[in-house]
């Protein structure tokens, strides 16, 4: 009888651990996945927030020398600063991060992001995070659970757009 205890809580255990490590793809699979081409996002509460963090990005494809990017506009509430982190394209989906700019609270308009490396033509992902661990260091995705996107209901609040380097 005790083996037989001791099987049912190892199946247990191992069927917990399994709706972990499937909820932790989830996540990742979510936060990988791509938005409207066309339009912008509005976002609803951020992960684990005991507040509303709410916020949107507008982008629109735009031409430049490939160091930099502007977002047209972005707002955050609910924070008082958050992260425009700038994804570069991998197969129509947000990929490594290639800038960061911090953004406050509130509206803000024509936000240039410097990029870490001058880019070529292509599609990027402006993506609004909070700024929740370091304050005024970006950590996302190298510390877990800080520094988050903000999610409009399951997806992350981004604007996909191509930028045509000259």
């Amino acid at each position: 009888m005790k083996n037989h205890t001791k099987e049912i809580t190892m199946r247990n255990l191992t069927a917990r651990r399994s709706a972990a490590v499937i909820s932790s793809l989830f996540l990742a699979f979510v936060l990988a996945g791509c938005g409207s081409d066309d339009e912008s996002s509005t976002a609803v509460p951020a992960e684990d927030s005991s507040t509303t963090t709410t916020g949107t990005v507008e982008a629109a494809d735009q031409d430049g020398d490939g160091s930099t990017l502007t977002v047209s506009s972005v707002s955050l509430e609910g924070v008082e600063q958050g992260w425009i982190a700038v994804h570069s394209d991998v197969e129509g989906k947000p990929g490594p991060v290639v800038g960061t700019v911090q953004v406050e609270q509130g509206e803000s308009s024509d936000v240039v992001v410097e990029l870490d490396d001058t880019v070529a033509t292509g599609d990027y992902w402006p993506m609004l995070h909070v700024d929740d661990g370091e304050i005024g260091a970006y950590e996302f995705p190298d510390v877990e659970g800080v520094d988050l996107p903000v999610l409009d209901g399951e997806m992350p609040v981004m604007q996909k757009l191509t930028l045509t380097v000259s």
